[in-house]
């Protein structure tokens, strides 16, 4: 394996090429990109202000944002941002897809208590969420081969499930804006278009035009929906352009333009409201059991990380070394944790590409 001697993207990444310049074409693309981002940071700002003073002030809703809440050290910064910085009343929103460390639930609880929000759970069906995942893990041309250099299929699937059960929540609630939390590189930067035109990271439009974003829930929802059945329009939005009448809050990610990420920070701030790692993830997740496998059936199938373009990115702005990133890389959680989900799902690592030695 080949890897860019700056950001160790390894030469099975979709379009990985090694440049003249001796770093990968996207280390090239990274530069260029932030040198455009810092150059309208002033206005990013000043309308993440805007959206955020526009959900303070909605009448007649009881809670000014939903907060995606996994329980993960991301989302709990967020949560303590929203609340203590811009003095939000948010609803935190916790979607248990059934594979939650059980070290993320005791977090969650300690956190919602210390900072004095409301929370929710949402459990959808056993057998639908399943199904999603079954497909996702083994079915790997399930998902448009665009949407993969940001996550695996699974996990695409379920931050997909999770969005729009916000989505619809902050709907039927009268819940201005939905705020949920990626690393960055981990969400596309189309966000960041979307969000200077809407003022959404996530684009709505009752209308199509030329220059619109992709269609992101649609290539999302079809296939899933045609693998699994009717059943997963329960807790998927069919499409970014709405029918008449049809209406969603706004979407924020903070972290991808807005807010400073600093791991060292966030471990540090988040670790007073009695925060702890799990035991039972792998490097790249502070909540979900199922990562390992998703992480696992993705190298076998695509060769490549599903996390590598996120933690090359931090490697880039100087927020992870090189040789972290590898070491993060080959951290996954333990054969015990993957036999269990396996045996959850009702697979063997076959069924995902993988050998018997995986567990």
């Amino acid at each position: 394996m080949t890897r860019c001697p700056r950001c160790a993207l390894p030469d099975a990444f979709p379009g990985f090429e090694m440049t003249p310049g001796g770093t990968c074409n996207y280390c090239v693309y990274h530069d260029v990109f932030m040198d455009r981002l810092e150059a309208f940071k002033d206005g990013l700002r000043r309308e993440f202000t805007r959206a955020v003073e526009e959900a303070r002030n909605t009448r007649g809703a009881t809670h000014d944002c939903i907060l995606c809440y996994s329980g993960g050290k991301d989302s709990t910064f967020l949560l303590h941002l929203l609340k203590t910085q811009y003095g939000l009343n948010p609803l935190a929103f916790t979607l248990d897809n059934g594979f939650i460390s059980p070290q993320a639930f005791r977090n969650i609880a300690k956190v919602v208590d210390a900072l004095a929000v409301d929370h929710i759970y949402v459990r959808p069906r056993s057998d639908v969420v399943k199904a999603m995942f079954r497909e996702a893990l083994t079915n790997d041309k399930l998902l448009s081969k665009s949407l993969l250099p940001y996550a695996s299929q699974c996990c695409l699937s379920c931050i997909s499930t999770v969005l729009s059960t916000a989505l619809k929540m902050g709907r039927e609630k009268g819940i201005p804006l939905v705020v949920i939390g990626f690393t960055p590189g981990q969400a596309a930067d189309v966000a960041i278009e979307s969000f200077m035109k809407t003022g959404s990271t996530v684009f709505f439009a009752t209308e199509v035009n030329r220059d619109d974003p992709v269609d992101f829930p649609k290539i999302i929802r079809d296939p899933l929906h045609e693998a699994v059945g009717e059943q997963i329009d329960n807790y998927l939005i069919k499409s970014q352009y709405l029918a008449d009448g049809e209406s969603y809050p706004k979407v924020l990610y903070p972290y991808h333009a807005m807010v400073e990420y600093d791991e060292a920070v966030i471990y540090q701030t988040i670790e007073q409201y009695g925060w702890s790692a799990p035991r039972d993830t792998d490097a790249c997740s502070t909540n979900c059991r199922l990562n390992t496998v998703a992480i696992t059936a993705q190298i076998h199938q695509r060769g490549y990380h599903p996390y590598i373009a996120e933690m090359s990115c931090l490697v880039r702005e100087g927020k992870l070394t090189w040789d972290e990133a590898v070491k993060r890389e080959q951290t996954l959680a333990s054969p015990a944790v993957v036999k269990d989900v396996l045996k959850q799902l009702g697979l063997r690592p076959a069924d995902i590409g993988a050998p018997d030695t995986v567990i």
